[in-house]
């Protein structure tokens, strides 16, 4: 026995319980699958009059007036039906199905009550009784396409292929809007493997005129036939898409001819567009959708997607606001939004979002995660450190979140705390080689190059996942760091040319080499280069931008480093380093009361520092400075 797609369930809904027994074929919707079954619809049992009677003053019945046979046995279906629909209700349609059947004996005129019957008969496998039934209603409506219909679709599940699409195709005639017809015509013709011929049906629906007994198809029609012959041409292979297309889009085009086109047909078309993949086509019939009917959350967030597909983002924000609009309880729409707010830079937008979210779902680890984020990228460190501590105190089970915390703490200077906070780590995720990594940056920080150096080799030996993308550059920086800090040069200008090799446009790394060469006066066309593409990466980094200027000074290009000296003074608050090196540059161009101001602010920056107060009493006592107008001046 074929399968052909149909649940009973199904059948309730397309063909529904139906009007009253009285109902003729001419009275009925050809196509019973338009129809919706929400509730049996009870009809009244025939009309009864009553009167006093003047002896005992009671009130009885009076029947109408004698019935002839006909009209007999149609008030017998009303009452027969009413039962019928009664029974359902208490006991469901296996029980009312005798009594239907009675109503069908005595009114097979009866075409509605007639098919869900029979389609019912044919899903319990009674292809017989539902034939016979069939027959029975045909004999008394001769001109039903819908029963028809219901016949064909017998004959396919007994696999009766050829006299099915003959039925199918009888009932297409009668009643060209009746979808189950439609469906097995054509599955009639691709099981017996005449796939080609069952396209053809496709084609033919567009040039067959409507018969002049039946009316002429609405666009609701055309546009559950382009959804129907859609879905049997996908399930009968892998046809190209132009071939669908082909196919499918003259229906939709007959449907949109009549103009005023709905909501709903809108959708379909898009639908259809955005299987076809073309996105910017579905994008615009979607559109319209939502400007016709009432708004939709869900169509937002379909355009929305299919805005962020297209690279329309500013589209796609608004979209994800009408939807939030509309739905603000709608799942995870207030994280996708704040996502969006994130995007272009309106964090406390996204912030607001989520700690909203927060406080109606207070134990979601990772609407904290998010928040911590959040603050940490805004510089709200207090903020940042709670939502990361909440996130680990409700149980956060990435090591990442142990990580992120000892990032504020460093930020904070809290690297006691951090050191503590990340030896819990260790303890938990002992495989971690970022958290060992971590580890030697917060030694680093307390000035133990050699512990630092410990856990940075740790962490190489625990990182054989390479596709986690560790060792990188910012692993042999840091390394890097610690090996100056315990007096290994040479090493440390070899980790980070390893590291140069992984990242090559690592601005930390360029900028760090820069210095170097640049300190020790070697490979200073090099340096240009690494400290200009530093600052290209990151223009108001002041330890770059003094990098460059001091680069400039090593090549004797003093007018070329002291604006950029200078900047770097005020990106860094007057940073004692580049104090030294503005002095320096001012000397150089004989700006005495520059140089000698920038020295005294050194002096204050760094009061415990040899060398910088060595440096002033130098300048304070040259000869060279003191014999000029403006060495008078210190």
């Amino acid at each position: 026995m074929a399968s052909f797609g149909f649940a009973v369930l199904e059948l309730w809904l397309v063909f529904g319980l139906l009007g009253p027994a009285t109902a003729t074929a001419q009275d009925q919707d050809p196509n019973p699958e338009t129809n919706s079954f929400s509730a049996p619809l009870v009809a009244p049992p025939p009309a009864q009059a009553s009167v006093v009677d003047s002896n005992s003053g009671e009130r009885e019945n009076v029947l109408p007036a004698q019935l002839n046979p006909g009209a007999t046995a149609s008030a017998d279906a009303q009452a027969l039906y009413a039962e019928g629909v009664r029974r359902e209700l208490e006991e469901g349609l296996t029980a009312a199905l005798p009594i239907y059947r009675q109503v069908l004996d005595k009114d097979p005129s009866f075409v509605d009550l007639a098919m869900r019957i029979g389609l019912t008969e044919v899903q319990n496998h009674q292809e017989e009784e539902a034939e016979a039934l069939f027959t029975r209603a045909l004999a008394a409506n001769p001109d039903s396409g819908p029963l028809y219909a219901g016949m064909a679709y017998a004959k396919q599940s007994e696999s009766k292929l050829d006299e099915a699409f003959t039925l199918a195709q009888k009932a297409k005639a009668l009643a060209p809007d009746n979808v189950l017809a439609h469906r097995v015509a054509f599955e009639s013709l691709r099981d017996q493997g005449k796939l080609p011929d069952a396209l053809d049906l496709a084609r033919a629906v567009i040039a067959a005129p409507s018969p002049s007994s039946s009316p002429a198809l609405t666009a609701d029609d055309w546009t559950e036939l382009a959804h129907l012959y859609t879905e049997l041409v996908c399930a009968s292979g892998d046809l190209p898409h132009d071939q669908i297309a082909a196919l499918i889009l003259p229906l939709y085009d007959k449907a949109l001819s009549f103009g005023n086109p709905s909501a709903e047909l809108l959708r379909h078309r898009g639908d259809f567009a955005l299987f076809l993949d073309r996105k910017a086509e579905g994008y615009n019939f979607l559109k319209l959708a939502s400007e016709s009917g009432e708004p939709s959350a869900a169509i937002y967030l379909r355009l929305a997607n299919l805005c962020e597909s297209l690279d329309k983002q500013d589209e796609a924000l608004q979209d994800y606001e009408k939807a939030y609009a509309l739905e603000p309880d709608f799942p995870q729409l207030r994280e996708v939004l704040a996502l969006q707010y994130i995007r272009v830079n309106q964090e406390p937008k996204a912030i607001a979002l989520l700690e909203e979210t927060v406080r109606e779902s207070p134990t979601r680890v990772g609407l904290y995660t998010s928040l911590g984020d959040l603050y940490m990228q805004s510089g709200q460190l207090e903020k940042a450190e709670f939502n990361y501590k909440q996130a680990i105190t409700l149980g956060a089970s990435q090591a990442a979140d142990y990580l992120k915390l000892g990032a504020v703490y460093i930020r904070e200077n809290q690297l006691d705390a951090a050191a503590q906070l990340l030896h819990e780590a260790e303890g938990r995720f002992p495989d971690s080689a970022r958290v060992f990594f971590f580890e030697g940056i917060v030694q680093r920080e307390l000035k133990k190059p050699a512990d630092a150096l410990n856990y940075f080799a740790q962490a190489k030996i625990l990182a054989t996942d390479k596709s986690d993308d560790f060792p990188n550059g910012e692993y042999y920086y840091e390394v890097s760091m610690a090996q100056e800090q315990a007096g290994q040069a040479g090493p440390s200008e070899d980790s980070l040319k390893a590291g140069l090799t992984l990242e090559p446009n690592n601005e930390n790394i360029l900028n760090a080499l820069a210095y170097i060469w640049a300190d020790q006066g070697r490979n200073l066309k090099d340096a240009l280069d690494y400290s200009l593409r530093a600052t290209e990466t990151a223009p108001d980094q002041g330890e770059f931008v003094d990098t460059l200027g001091w680069v400039y000074f090593r090549l004797g290009k003093y007018a070329k480093a002291a604006p950029l000296l200078e900047r770097a003074a005020t990106l860094t608050h007057d940073d004692p380093v580049v104090l030294g090196h503005l002095a320096d540059t001012y000397l150089k161009l004989g700006r005495h009361a520059d140089a000698g101001e920038a020295l005294r602010k050194l002096v204050e920056k760094d009061p415990d520092n040899p060398d910088s107060r060595k440096k002033l009493e130098n300048f304070l006592s040259d000869p060279a400075i003191l014999s000029t107008k403006n060495a008078s001046r210190p």
